[in-house]
């Protein structure tokens, strides 16, 4: 339900001079101008990228059977907790958020499902949808502990419980010294992700830089799974440095960092891509999430790889 292009001058031009619209699998690509659409100015289409920031989750990393299955487990296990037994479809509930720019944060996410599934028992997406609505921005902190007080649930506890699920025990007391309270999962969802891309990020012909709402723990994981450890780590904007997506902070701190004008940002959600326009510069490229090749692709088309 994305418009591709952006009226005249919205489509950049690929080799060969195809319009810059659909990428295979649907993926969208949207130029972005500083005035937050319109016309380009003359010399902004050939304008070259200077930088090129990549979303992890779906993006770099196919995550569709770690923090979805960490989803759904974890609300199902406070859903038991409570009494209430309501199944639903945790994928479809996924994408129905990730369709609005405020849920970037998939525990935040588990939060709000848990508390709409025990409070209206109601699993259709249509009810679902119209609780998205209430939001205006990212659920805070200070919002979220009274729903979770409404239903008996300390939503503290109820995240601690997503990353215990989702590193594992080991991964857990490894990375950050925690020992499990809740889950009891040696090992973790993140095991079971796989790496999007086959290329390492030095092959991109400009600097590359990650704006991602993991943690710096979750970061150093998919690094492990994409062979990039020797990634300049100031060049990571992750969860925890500052106002998460969709504000366009992670944009303004690494373009301090890595010094550039002009980025190209790939992403697979409404919160990247309201973040890229709140930036006020560079192009957004809407990808399918966890669509393979796509990434790829997209670099390619742009002569980036």
């Amino acid at each position: 339900g994305h418009s591709a292009g952006g009226g005249e001058g919205g489509g950049r031009s690929l080799r060969g001079g195809r319009p810059a619209i659909l990428l295979p699998g649907g993926a969208e690509v949207r130029q972005d101008f500083s005035a937050g659409g319109g016309k380009a100015p003359l010399g902004e289409e050939k304008r070259p990228f200077d930088a090129v920031i990549f979303d992890v989750d779906g993006v770099l990393v196919d995550v569709s059977r770690s923090y979805e299955q960490v989803v759904k487990s974890v609300v199902l296990l406070f859903l038991r907790l409570k009494g209430r037994k309501v199944d639903f479809d945790h994928r479809a509930f996924v994408a129905s958020a990730k369709e609005t720019p405020y849920f970037n944060d998939d525990y935040d996410l588990a939060f709000v499902a848990f508390h709409h599934l025990a409070t209206s028992g109601r699993p259709d997406l249509g009810s679902w949808r119209e609780r998205l609505k209430a939001f205006h921005g990212a659920p805070t902190e200070a919002e979220l502990i009274p729903l979770g007080e409404e239903v008996g649930v300390d939503y503290r506890l109820f995240r601690r419980t997503c990353f215990e699920v989702y590193f594992g025990g080991e991964t857990l007391e490894e990375l950050k010294g925690w020992r499990q309270q809740v889950a009891r999962n040696r090992r973790g969802f993140w095991e079971l992700e796989s790496p999007l891309v086959g290329f390492h990020h030095s092959r991109v012909k400009v600097p590359v830089g990650l704006f991602t709402g993991r943690d710096r723990d979750e970061v150093e994981l998919a690094l492990r799974k994409l062979g990039w450890q020797d990634l300049d780590r100031s060049r990571v904007y992750a969860l925890g440095d500052g106002e998460p997506k969709p504000s366009p902070e992670g944009l303004f701190r690494l373009s301090r960092t890595m010094g550039f004008e002009n980025p190209l940002y790939l992403g697979d959600s409404a919160s990247d891509e309201r973040a890229l326009s709140l930036f006020g510069r560079g192009s957004f490229v809407r990808l399918r999430p966890n669509g393979r090749g796509e990434t790829e692709m997209a670099l390619r088309d742009r002569g980036l790889l």
